[in-house]
């Protein structure tokens, strides 16, 4: 007999099976040392090119790719990865033309890539998506007057600032901060128990593996889902950097509010507390405008496009429609292995899924659990009895 879970042992299960299924969304350990290979090939080679002696010319990872929190995107023609780099001449923007800088490194990129390269509004991408399954997205930038490590990107005719060395450096700071569980004591002994039975802690005992980027990355995927596929209007999309600010604020408010159940726990509460972190001022024009600061550039608004109101009005339904969702997977008598392959892939989910029941095959070929009449899975050591249940509807 298979027991209906508490929503207690419901986010628990939620949470090991959704960091199962995001895990399946990253990069593979091949794919990333493809991608730093080529990357830093491609600086090396751009600095030799253009002139420029080794401390120059750099060239870094930026925006998830930098973060961590990369995630395979869910769209309509192709679900490739697309990541974006920064190469840097150490130069001050005002000693060239933006247009120059782009157009000389596209010249030299055409030379070595060839058919591989095609223009972007601020740089170049390099399309490696039929064999290596990724973009790589190159911004020409220069030092900014401003100092520090802010620079001026290629955007259009003029420079344009930029600091995702800062806002990377204020995420990670954000993500080392880690939240309290319930029964982390319980956690820790099942964890040994699950050790010395050479089998992997349930997922109903999996916490986040990184909470902060966890949640960014679900997030993230629920945003891909909703709209490109949900409602079909990819143009209304918030950029990933909005999503990011917005959760890396709720994230550092909530993390040490209280003691939470779960990771799902967690993700709930930062989730709802995300439009908290959107200002508004008068936009000199008769009506408010949204203003999100970049953590690392608060002279910049992460969401100016929001002047125009449909932008603003998408970024709402898409978080009522996320809350929906979140709240729909703990009901008692909901489908989570359905509303979950909806949201996040079917591929995904079924990775993980496979994941959570391998590890109860396991756990009772070990003897570690066993099978009670009304109670179902249980934890069993040494006369203390726990309940491990299986989510409702899994296999």
């Amino acid at each position: 007999m298979r027991a209906l879970l508490t929503t207690h042992q419901k986010q628990r299960v939620l949470t090991g099976i959704l960091e199962r299924a995001v895990a399946s969304l990253e990069l593979t350990p091949a794919q990333r040392k493809s991608i730093e290979e080529t990357y830093r090939e491609c600086g090396e080679y751009l600095g030799e090119s253009l002139g420029y002696s080794a401390h120059l010319a750099d060239i870094f990872a930026q925006g998830s790719m930098r973060l961590g929190t990369v995630i395979r995107p869910f769209r309509d023609i192709t679900d490739v990865f697309d990541l974006d780099v920064v190469f840097l001449i150490a130069l001050l923007s005002t000693s060239g033309d933006p247009e120059t800088l782009r157009s000389a490194v596209g010249k030299r990129l055409q030379a070595k890539y060839n058919g591989a390269l095609k223009p972007l509004a601020k740089g170049w991408r390099l399309d490696f998506s039929a064999e290596r399954d990724y973009y790589l997205d190159i911004i020409p930038a220069m030092n900014s007057p401003r100092g520090g490590n802010v620079i001026a990107i290629t955007d259009g005719a003029g420079w344009r600032d930029s600091n995702p060395r800062d806002y990377a450096i204020g995420f990670e700071l954000a993500a080392a901060e880690l939240p309290r569980y319930e029964g982390e004591v319980m956690l820790e002994k099942f964890s040994a128990l699950a050790n010395s039975a050479r089998i992997e802690p349930l997922p109903e005992y999996t916490p986040f593996k990184s909470p902060l980027l966890r949640i960014v990355q679900i997030s993230k995927r629920y945003r891909d889902y909703y709209f490109n596929k949900k409602i079909r209007q990819p143009a209304l999309l918030p950029a990933s950097i909005i999503i990011t600010t917005l959760l890396m604020k709720a994230y550092a408010r909530k993390v040490h509010a209280r003691v939470y159940e779960s990771g799902f726990d967690l993700l709930l509460s930062c989730v709802e507390d995300m439009p908290a972190h959107l200002d508004m001022k008068e936009s000199g024009k008769g009506h408010n405008v949204y203003v999100l600061p970049n953590p690392s550039l608060p002279s910049e608004n992460l969401v100016e496009k929001w002047s125009d109101p449909k932008y603003a009005e998408a970024f709402f339904r898409w978080h009522r429609d996320y809350m929906n969702f979140l709240h729909a997977l703990l009901q008692p008598e909901g489908a989570p292995r359905q509303l979950l392959s909806e949201a996040l892939g079917a591929k995904a989910i079924n990775v993980a899924f496979a994941h959570h029941a391998d590890n109860l095959s396991a756990a009772r070929r070990s003897g570690v659990l066993s099978v009670e009449s009304g109670i179902g899975l249980t934890l069993g050591t040494k006369g203390t009895v726990s309940s491990v249940h299986t989510i409702h509807g899994a296999p």
